[in-house]
């Protein structure tokens, strides 16, 4: 979705998602396939969710997805990263 422009307004869908679960409570946003796109769309999509996460001053856990790529364990260096 971030790929196609759809998800423009980040908060909104993060916020409606949530306020579906039972707690109402954003605990965890996970991106999924952030190899599938390219580097700058994977820039823009990690400073949405930082300043998302920045906005809302919680403490909220980030999963990005991707398969092994040295561009992206760049990228996203101040990150745990799992293999």
């Amino acid at each position: 979705d971030f790929k196609n422009g759809e998800l423009d307004n980040f908060e909104e869908t993060v916020e409606k998602f949530y306020s579906s679960t039972k707690d109402n409570a954003v605990r965890t946003i996970i991106i999924d396939g952030i190899d599938e796109v390219s580097k700058d769309c994977r820039e823009k999509i990690k400073t949405k969710v930082e300043a998302y996460i920045n906005l809302k001053n919680m403490s909220i856990n980030i999963v990005f997805s991707s398969r092994n790529n040295i561009s992206i364990i760049e990228l996203f260096d101040d990150y745990v990263h799992y293999e």
